[in-house]
Order: C-alpha cells, then structure tokens, then sequence
C-alpha cells in the first residue's frame, strides 16, 4: 500500500513508512484520548448533572441536544481544517475539548446550565472535528479512498472500544470533569512532538542495518514466543533488523517500530508477519528461488496462533540468509 504526496508524486509513503512514524501514533493516540473526553461526558455527565447538580430534565434535553449539535459543527468545521495541511489544525479540537471539559468544571449548581451546555457544545464539537480530520490527516490528504476507509475505520473501531471498554472503569461522577481536563490537556502534549508538516513532507531515509543475519530454529522460535509473549516483541525487532541488513527497503517497517506495533497493537504480530512475508517473497522472486508458504496462509497461521507464524516467517527467513550467504 502506498500514500502518494501531494506536488511531490516522485516521493511516496509506504505503510511500513506510515506505521514506523510517530506522527501516526501520535494522532491515533491523541483521537483516542479526545473520544475519552466525550465519552465521559455521555457516560458519567448526566447523571451526576441531575443527583449532584439538581439540574432540572429540561435543561439536561438542552444539554444533551447542545453536545449533538456541537458534533455536527464540528463535522463541518472539520472541512474548512482539512484545507490545512500542517499540524496546527489538530490544535483547534484539543483546545475545544479543554475549553469544554473546564466550563463544565465551573458549574457547580442548576445555575449554571446555560454555560455546562456551552461545554458540552464545545466537547461535542471537538470530537465531530477529529471524526473526520485525524484519518485524512493520517493518510496525507490523498484522495484514495481506500487508504481512508482503513484509517477511519481503525479510528472508529478505537472510538467503539472506547465507548464499551469505559464502563468497566470506576470513576467517581464528581471526577470526571477533572479526569476530562487531565486527558484533554494530555492529548494537547501528545501533539508537540510531531513533525510540522504531517505525511506532507517525504518520509525519513532509511539507513541499512548492522544486524548480522543468522539462521535461526523456527521450532525454537516458536517455542520461545509461546513460553515468553515478550520474546515475539524482541523477534519482531531483530528479524526487521536482520533483513534490513540483507536488503534494506521502504516498504519494511523500522525494527523499533516494529516492536512498539508487536507489543501495542490489536493484530500487530499478524499484521508484521504479513508484511515480512511479503518481502521474503519478492527477494526469494527475484533471485528464482522457491518462496515457500503463500502470504495468505501466514496470515491465516498468524492470526490464529501468533508462534506458528512467528516459525512460518522464521524459515522464509532462514532460506533468503542462505541464498544471500551463499553468493
């Protein structure tokens, strides 16, 4: 999968590119984090709003219906920030979140529902804008449109877990407003350290490996990944080093981004033993050599029982240092 950048179509970003980047994590964190904000609100707000705040039902239907018209102006704010192509766009939800999540911090008794629904309006609103705003900043701005069903449906798979995976924490209704601000304010930081301009600008030169290749036992590997889960973290990360030194590619992902993925995702293992086979097989191709089990298949194996694929990628792996030893 590639991400063609936009007045610059000789430069690309590859998904292993994507994936090795701080800037996509960055963002998919920080829209997880603005999901929390608003799903505190829908889940803790309305009833510490009538048993603590004494607001009357009235004024919580104008609440509730303000934070719904917040997302919809958010969702068209989002057009107009889309036009934007740096980071600074992605400032204007976190500060709405930490604008909302304060006024509504401030209101301490029924008086004070004109100004809880202008935070929750402005909530509401910060979350309509990343709805749309994070996945097409994450794919570059490029009209492809399955690069950006991928990418929103990653996001909204986050914002569903989010909403069903919060219940299931205790959380005091007379905190979480403060827990709101804590979480805006954390996601605004989590924003500093990336790169100005996005997947704008050409992705960052890949330097060869040192990692002197070995073969390896796939049966010992496997063992290993199924007695000690942190093992597969380490495979993951010395196996992209390894064949990063026997050919070093764009399309493979960095040994440490490889790690953080293996360790962090949902389906990160299955996912890199997929992008490894991938590569093994065009080596293998090019130097007509047999490319052994189809990519489906480690996938299939990987997804199923991480271990097999780990031993399945690991004897690709053993061949191609055979054939690059022997020339």
């Amino acid at each position: 999968m590639e991400i063609s950048l936009p007045g610059d179509t000789g430069k690309r970003w590859t998904c292993a590119d994507l994936l090795s980047s701080y800037r996509f994590w960055g963002m998919l964190a920080f829209y997880s984090l603005l999901s929390i904000v608003h799903a505190l609100g829908s889940l803790y707000g309305i009833s510490f709003w009538i048993s603590t705040l004494q607001i009357p039902s009235k004024s919580i239907g104008i609440i509730v219906i303000s934070s719904h018209f917040g997302i919809l102006a958010g969702i068209i704010l989002s057009w107009l920030l889309c036009r934007i192509k740096n980071r600074y766009s992605l400032f204007i939800p976190a500060l709405l979140a930490l604008i909302g999540s304060v006024l509504s911090w401030l209101v301490h008794d029924a008086s004070g529902s004109i100004l809880l629904a202008v935070g929750q309006f402005l909530i509401g609103m910060s979350q309509g804008v990343i709805i749309l705003l994070i996945p097409v900043m994450l794919i570059g701005g490029v009209s492809s449109v399955e690069t950006f069903a991928i990418v929103l449906g990653i996001c909204l798979l986050f914002k569903y877990l989010i909403t069903d995976l919060l219940p299931m924490v205790v959380i005091i209704p007379e905190y979480f407003s403060i827990i709101a601000i804590a979480v805006s304010l954390t996601a605004f930081l989590l924003l500093l350290p990336i790169k100005k301009a996005l997947f704008y600008a050409s992705p960052a030169k890949r330097s060869s490996s040192t990692q002197q290749p070995r073969i390896a036992t796939p049966i010992f590997a496997a063992l290993l990944s199924l007695c000690i889960p942190v093992y597969i973290v380490y495979w993951f990360f010395k196996t992209h080093q390894q064949l990063q030194f026997i050919a070093p590619s764009s399309r493979l992902m960095t040994a440490q981004g490889a790690g953080w993925l293996s360790a962090l995702a949902p389906f990160g293992n299955a996912t890199l033993c997929m992008m490894l086979s991938d590569e093994i097989h065009l080596l293998l191709s090019d130097k007509k050599e047999n490319t052994g089990m189809k990519t489906g298949w480690v996938l299939f194996w990987a997804l199923l029982l991480p271990p097999v694929g780990v031993a399945i990628v690991q004897a690709k792996m053993n061949r191609v240092i055979a054939v690059t030893t022997a020339e």
